[in-house]
């Protein structure tokens, strides 16, 4: 797919192949929850992925979701770049999640020398709020 002009925060459109629904009537759906990477399909069969800013609620089809630990990568593509998905399965999705948060901790550790405290950096950059920081505190 395509990365079209149409994106902000709450979402990117894609261009490419038609995702075609199995009718007319199956384009609109009631409305339900939703998350950022969630991908819905619209009746102009091109997909739209929800991003950090997205609505709460849809009513288009959603036929899958970007991973969280690959979403950043999306929000960053510019127009026209190529994007691709592949199936990841719920361990394959926590194994990629580790790797970024070990990439968090590794850029933290850079910018953080001297600070009496990196995990509080880390957490108000990062969003991710925890209290178990594992041994190294």
């Amino acid at each position: 797919f395509v990365v079209t002009p149409s994106m902000d925060r709450m979402g990117v459109r894609l261009e490419g192949p038609p995702l075609e629904h199995c009718s007319s009537e199956a384009a609109d759906i009631v409305s339900d929850g939703v998350t950022p990477g969630a991908i819905q399909v619209p009746g102009n069969a091109q997909p739209i992925v929800l991003l950090a800013d997205c609505q709460t609620v849809g009513g288009y089809p959603k036929i899958a979701t970007v991973i969280s630990a690959d979403l950043y990568r999306l929000a960053q593509l510019q127009a026209g770049q190529r994007v691709r998905f592949a199936a990841v399965d719920l361990a394959g999705a926590r194994q990629a999640m580790r790797e970024r948060e070990a990439q968090w901790d590794d850029w933290v550790s850079c910018i953080a020398f001297g600070l009496n405290n990196s995990h509080a950096l880390y957490n108000d950059l990062s969003s991710v709020w925890s209290d178990d920081f594992g041994d190294d505190v």
